[in-house]
């Protein structure tokens, strides 16, 4: 009996988190112990449609996905979420999850043979305490002109 409830909440917990509509949090009751699975997740573009910025919000961080596309092959890039009393760079390489592209030194990106950086770091929630605005900010290293930069906005993760 216990196999099946074990099964019924990973199905549950699995149906909850492939609904793309579901956002927030939802409940799941099984075999009298109660779970809490929690999805919300937010997504702004990059002008001109050269990627896009993903925001997981987890228990008691945020990971940041960026997306960057038509990139230069021949640059290095860093990745900011910036902040007006400053920000975060991306790295070093134990912090982040690169999907396409590749880490050079401790900050610094190459893109793929694509032109494509996807890099992901998570982020403890107090950098998003209050009201201030951020973006994030994909700049070439040597070529300032060379960039890919978000909206501002303002993130505001649950407690």
């Amino acid at each position: 009996m216990k196999k099946f409830g074990l099964m019924l909440l990973l199905s549950a917990m699995l149906a909850a988190c492939s609904d793309e509509e579901n956002l927030g949090s939802q409940e799941v009751q099984a075999d009298q112990d109660e779970v809490m699975v929690i999805k919300q997740i937010g997504k702004l573009y990059f002008p001109d449609g050269h990627g896009d910025v993903q925001f997981i919000f987890e228990r008691d961080a945020v990971d940041i996905q960026v997306f960057a596309e038509n990139l230069s092959i021949e640059q290095t890039y860093t990745i900011t979420l910036e902040k007006a009393d400053g920000g975060v760079t991306f790295g070093p390489k134990e912090n982040v999850k690169i999907t396409a592209g590749k880490i050079v030194g401790q900050t610094t990106f190459r893109p793929n043979a694509n032109g494509e950086l996807f890099v992901s770091m998570m982020n403890p929630n107090r950098m998003f305490e209050g009201d201030e605005e951020m973006r994030v900010i994909v700049q070439s290293e040597k070529d300032a002109e060379d960039s890919l930069q978000s909206k501002p906005f303002i993130l505001q993760p649950r407690k």
